[in-house]
């Protein structure tokens, strides 16, 4: 599908379940669109479901799911989920990976988002381009095991909580292939002698 044709259809999507909500009264509007838009929580693909592409979710108002936002490994669900988002500070549901899911650009250019309350992942999650352009991110919580390399090479905001998070859910590839913790500069220069003792004891290399 082309670009243009991709928008157009996302934004009469949109605007179909905006409207959906209005008729059935304003008590109940954010229950009709977000059963709607998530469909009880049984959705699986949000390829660019939250990508401003000029309408849609420019703050926190706007954007606020009742249901956690699942990404299959089914297509290209995961793809540009919060992409060049603007307004979007916190994803505030739990964000899961069900299966082998790629996490194509997920969160690239999210230059507004602060925190991503829970990414719960698995050995299998792949990291492509996730975080990049994550200029404001400071907090993240991983739940799971990370087993491949991922970056936030340009998250230099991160949190300790959030580095020593990160830290903890890296698997331990002693005897394996090593993979790559890639943070920024800064971020990388304040990481104390244990914590840098500790990714390298798990055969992971760090990259800043």
């Amino acid at each position: 599908m082309a670009t243009v044709d991709l928008i157009t259809q996302l934004k009469q999507d949109f605007d179909d379940v905006y409207e959906a909500g209005k008729a059935v009264g304003s008590n109940s509007y954010y229950d009709s669109f977000w059963d709607t838009f998530q469909d009880y929580g049984n959705r699986r693909s949000y390829r660019n479901a939250f990508q401003d592409y000029g309408f849609g979710w420019k703050d926190n108002t706007t954007y606020n799911p009742k249901y956690p936002i699942i990404l299959s490994s089914n297509g290209f669900g995961a793809n540009n989920t919060f992409a060049n988002s603007t307004g979007i500070t916190d994803t505030k549901v739990d964000i899961i990976c069900e299966g082998s899911v790629d996490l194509v650009s997920t969160f690239s250019a999210a230059r507004t988002l602060k925190t991503i309350k829970k990414l719960v992942v698995n050995e299998s999650v792949k990291y492509s381009g996730t975080f990049s352009s994550c200029t404001a991110l400071e907090n993240i919580t991983f739940e799971g095991v990370i087993a491949n390399s991922l970056s936030f090479a340009n998250s230099s905001l991160l949190t300790v909580e959030s580095i020593n998070n990160i830290i903890g859910c890296l698997k331990d590839l002693t005897g394996g292939t090593a993979q790559t913790l890639t943070v920024h500069k800064s971020v990388g220069e304040k990481l104390t002698d244990e914590q840098k003792a500790t990714i390298t004891a798990k055969n992971w290399e760090l990259v800043y």
